[in-house]
């Protein structure tokens, strides 16, 4: 296997207890404004291409930078379906793992 090393900034999705495999497609529900955010980004300037990592404590509401794993995945936009209590459901096609060098945290959302 050989080691890619390259830069990029993607829009993150911090999820709750939810690991995403490469090669793989699952379909997630997003509630959290800043996650709902990071698809809208993804979608309008990232070619729908997100960073999904998992928070360390799923009790955590707004995880901090340093609450979030630095390991995770990238994913492709493949479906978004708005529910009707303001959350979506998301499916993701899941292409390459990733480490996180550093987050870069903004109000409304979080790139890496």
């Amino acid at each position: 296997m050989e080691n890619v090393i390259s830069t990029h900034t993607l829009p993150v999705i911090c999820t709750r207890g939810v690991i995403l495999f490469p090669d793989s497609e699952k379909t997630i529900d997003v509630g959290r404004k800043k996650s709902l955010d990071a698809i809208r980004v993804a979608q309008q300037d990232f070619n729908s291409r997100v960073v999904l990592v998992s928070q360390m404590n799923p009790e955590i509401f707004d995880p901090k930078d340093y609450e979030l794993y630095k390991f995770g995945t990238i994913c492709v936009i493949k479906n978004v379906k708005k529910n009707s209590d303001g959350s979506s459901r998301v499916t993701l096609v899941c292409e390459n793992r990733v480490k996180v060098e550093q987050f870069k945290m903004f109000p409304s959302t979080c790139v890496y």
